[in-house]
């Protein structure tokens, strides 16, 4: 039962990256037109 919980944990990690990676590539992006 904990290897299982422990593998869907490591499940949800990449998955946090990707999101925040995404989210902040965008935030950078909107700085970027705002400077402009």
């Amino acid at each position: 039962m904990a290897s299982l919980q422990r593998s869907e944990a490591n499940a949800k990690l990449p998955y946090s990256i990707i999101l925040y990676s995404s989210t902040y590539k965008h935030y950078a992006k909107l700085k970027f037109i705002r400077k402009k």
